[in-house]
């Protein structure tokens, strides 16, 4: 069976040159008319779902960095902090979720979902846009709750690798949030808790 991850990995690799079209009007397009465009000429599975999502991803984040360079150096650095958080709250929570449900190739399409929905956040963020709170509490209420799914979870002696995968995923995703919420204490509410929901969409998705 082919993992979530090596779903990924293949995509990532495989995935066209976007069409002959440049990042900016890749970007431009918006997802959806991207995602429509891309799959004009191929056949819509797996695979080319992740494909048109990662490259979108790749193109927005040209565009981002672009405008990140754009902004005073201690602004840009902590984009790019912030951006590095999510990657790391998206790869950890698909490990957990995909431990959580069984696995399947469905977790390759959430995660690549995800990391469109996080490259967007950096851009709404840059462009200042009114975004969704939460308080840094109800992150951690769904971090407990993912914790304490994957203890209760017994599983056969052949399948105990899979919880130890689990288990450190959700350490590394209490590092980072930790580390996040000490690099923002000092920001507004308003900000931090910006971050924060978007912290919250992506464990959400490790419930399903």
């Amino acid at each position: 069976m082919v993992t979530w991850l090596v779903a990924l990995v293949l995509a990532q690799e495989g995935r066209d040159s976007r069409d002959g079209l440049s990042a900016a009007q890749i970007v431009g397009m918006g997802y959806s008319a991207w995602y429509e465009s891309y799959m004009k000429t191929r056949d819509e599975n797996t695979m080319t779902m992740v494909e048109a999502s990662i490259t979108y991803r790749d193109a927005l984040q040209e565009v981002n960095d672009e405008a990140i360079r754009r902004l005073p150096v201690a602004q840009g650095d902590a984009l790019f902090a912030l951006r590095t958080d999510l990657e790391s709250i998206t790869v950890n929570t698909t490990t957990v979720g995909s431990y959580l449900s069984g696995g399947g190739t469905i977790w390759s399409l959430i995660t690549a979902a995800n990391t469109v929905e996080s490259e967007v956040f950096i851009q709404q963020t840059i462009q200042g846009t009114a975004l969704p709170q939460k308080p840094q509490s109800e992150v951690w209420t769904k971090f407990r709750e993912l914790r304490d799914n994957v203890s209760s979870k017994s599983e056969p002696e052949d399948r105990q690798g899979s919880k130890q995968g689990a288990e450190v995923a959700l350490r590394n995703l209490s590092e980072t949030i930790q580390r996040t919420a000490g690099r923002v204490m000092n920001q507004p509410r308003s900000h931090r808790e910006r971050i924060f929901a978007k912290f919250y969409s992506l464990l959400d998705s490790g419930s399903m």
